[in-house]
């Protein structure tokens, strides 16, 4: 059996929690938006995650949905490296499909020097946009990162014969890792 090219690595932990002030997307403003959250790295565009979907919460959905992906440790110097985080409200049988409400995007570099910083996690609030019109709400979510290790690179670039196989590979692979916020090496 060929062995697998391992990479350096983290993981990258990032709690949903709410969004605020979000521009009603549907053709009938009485029908209450249906908001979920689609979430990826710009470094691996095979692993996007959703949050459930939020059938209440309208304009102001709360997700409070743990997400985790696996990202590469050269990612968190970087200045090409995102987190995309893009909201769209699910549609019904009289309103056709998602409708695309809005996205926000953040600079993982970022987020790793604040953490270091702050010594922490971090909680950030960042604006709602849609292509280049101005704020459309704005969401709040937290997030950390996990100690420095080792995952097969599968994990982090999965191909077509390995459709969901990634997120298991750096679960596991990482499983050392203990629950909660881990102290920093």
């Amino acid at each position: 059996m060929e062995e697998e090219n391992m990479v350096e690595g983290r993981r990258f932990h990032l709690t949903l929690v709410e969004a605020r002030g979000l521009e009603h997307v549907g053709c009938f403003e009485f029908l209450k938006m249906k908001v979920y959250a689609k979430v990826s790295i710009s470094d691996n565009p095979c692993q996007v995650m959703r949050t459930p979907t939020n059938r209440n919460g309208g304009a102001n959905p709360t997700f409070t949905h743990h997400m985790t992906f696996p990202i590469l440790e050269e990612s968190l110097q970087s200045r090409r490296t995102r987190l995309h985080i893009e909201l769209h409200s699910e549609g019904s049988a009289w309103t056709g499909g998602s409708k695309y409400i809005g996205e926000a995007n953040v600079w993982i570099s970022e987020l790793f020097d604040a953490e270091n910083e702050h010594d922490g996690s971090e909680t950030k609030i960042v604006q709602v946009r849609k292509g280049a019109k101005s704020s459309r709400g704005e969401l709040e979510f937290s997030c950390w990162f996990g100690v420095k290790g080792s995952f097969p690179s599968s994990a982090m670039y999965p191909t077509k014969e390995t459709p969901g196989r990634h997120s298991r590979l750096a679960e596991k692979a990482m499983e050392g890792e203990a629950e909660g916020r881990p102290k920093r090496q």
